[in-house]
């Protein structure tokens, strides 16, 4: 009886963590579509961040929700920032970062 059960859960706990495995993190894939945007309907070698949430893909709609992509992406070295801003138009953005494409360097 003892070894049944220690077998069961010796099965029960490899379930799990297969399955822990096999999930994506959210973020992640949601900054892999965000990249897809970028590079297919964004067009522009320049982003802003309310370019993002107020023009891009319905998953985001705020700005803590951009964030959130916009940061994994910087750090996988996709979108680069611009320190200092620029100027959009009219309008000055505080928050832009440079779209790396394939094959582009920093």
């Amino acid at each position: 009886m003892e070894a049944g059960i220690e077998l069961a859960q010796f099965y029960n706990s490899e379930a799990l963590r297969l399955f822990t495995l096999g999930k994506s993190d959210k973020n992640i894939v949601l900054a892999e579509k965000l990249l897809a945007w970028l590079h297919s309907t964004w067009g522009k070698d320049y982003v802003a961040l309310p370019d993002i949430y107020q023009r891009g893909m319905n998953a985001i709609s705020t700005k803590a929700e951009a964030l959130k992509p916009v940061s994994i992406l910087e750090e996988h070295g996709w979108l680069v920032r611009v320190e200092r801003g620029m100027k959009f138009g009219d309008v000055f953005r505080r928050d832009v970062w440079k779209i790396i494409k394939d094959g582009e360097s920093q």
